[in-house]
């Protein structure tokens, strides 16, 4: 291929490539605006847990991201018009002129600052689920957050290492990079396969009442939507760095940008988290309580048709229900106990 041809190419590639970064930042934005209401109604009030230091890192994070990122993609389409206005060496086949320093700053920003710690967090709020969800399970608990640490570490190293030629691959578009950069995004996906096989064994782990009850369905379900997302965007990121002939381009550059991981991910992230928050609020209990399995075995219930209000089977109980102790139902919860017809009232 041409060198002419292969510079048209790049810069095709570089305007696909910001125009779908644009859609996802816009897709950011817009979801950020659909969810601004429960945002400061669940997280803007309250101490600092750290559910809300998740959440709120990862919204404005990704709101940051996605403002630099169209501003150093829209630079890209300068430099790549630039360089196809210039006449070149034949001979070396190599342009005169190279992307500045400042695009491959920008670049590191961009990586370091934003994508591979916004990556980072979201696996966070999921391994608090699982956290949550196997409370009884110490080993789980500590494997899960040794994954999280692991996959930080993966990720970073991975992304060091191929630093040099993320750099020569901006510098010479004409020449076919290694296509090892694919596998920066790869302990991310396995980390987000197994985080997802261990909430379906903890659903199906669970008694045959438990599997029926909507809340841990919900959160299964949540779980389910979280990992496609999360997959689609990591193999599609996998598979187009992995392009790496001049003439796939079209493909690299655009997998390159990182847009439809962060946005997907992201989004779908904070999306659950409001969901869970609504859960409780609607309840009013605390969003830990739903997710931990000692609570959520304790008893056998169901909703009341009043806002606040469960409905217990007393004949489910195996231990005495002491309404008053810190690790009983939540405080300021109407409990009501259906027994042979009567029901009893609690209140906190």
């Amino acid at each position: 291929m041409a060198i002419t041809d292969i510079l048209i190419a790049f810069f095709s590639a570089a305007i696909e490539s910001y125009e779908l970064n644009f859609a996802f930042a816009s897709l950011i934005f817009y979801e950020y605006i659909l969810c601004f209401s429960e945002e400061v109604e669940y997280f803007w009030t309250g101490s600092w847990l750290p559910s809300r230091f998740l959440y709120l890192a990862i919204r404005y994070m990704s709101l940051g991201y996605a403002v630099f990122s169209n501003i150093i993609d829209y630079s890209t389409i300068q430099v790549s018009r630039s360089l196809s206005n210039l006449k070149f060496d034949v001979q070396h086949q190599t342009p005169p002129h190279q992307p500045t320093s400042l695009t491959h700053a920008a670049l590191l920003i961009k990586l370091f600052a934003f994508v591979i710690p916004i990556s980072m967090l979201c696996q966070s709020v999921i391994t608090l689920r699982i956290w949550f969800l196997f409370s009884r399970q110490i080993a789980i608990k500590i494997f899960a957050v040794a994954l999280l640490v692991a996959t930080a570490i993966a990720n970073t190293l991975l992304l060091a290492l191929q630093w040099n030629s993320i750099q020569y691959g901006l510098s010479h578009p004409q020449i076919s990079t290694s296509s090892s950069f694919a596998w920066v995004y790869v302990p991310s996906l396995l980390s987000h396969t197994i985080l997802f096989a261990l909430k379906v064994y903890r659903f199906l782990t669970s008694p045959a009442r438990m599997q029926s009850d909507s809340l841990l369905w919900g959160f299964v379900k949540e779980g389910m939507f979280m990992y496609v997302f999360a997959m689609a965007s990591l193999l599609f990121g996998v598979v187009g760095l992995a392009m790496v002939e001049p003439s796939q381009l079209s493909v690299h550059i655009p997998a390159a940008i990182s847009s439809p991981i962060v946005a997907l991910v992201s989004i779908s992230v904070c999306r659950v988290m409001l969901s869970i928050r609504s859960v409780a609020a609607t309840a009013h209990v605390d969003p830990e309580w739903l997710l931990n399995h000692a609570e959520l075995s304790r008893v056998h219930w169901r909703r009341g048709s009043v806002d606040g209000e469960i409905i217990v089977e007393a004949g489910q109980f195996t231990t005495s229900l002491d309404t008053k102790h810190p690790r009983g139902l939540p405080w300021g919860l109407d409990v009501f106990l259906v027994h042979k017809r009567r029901k009893f009232l609690f209140r906190h």
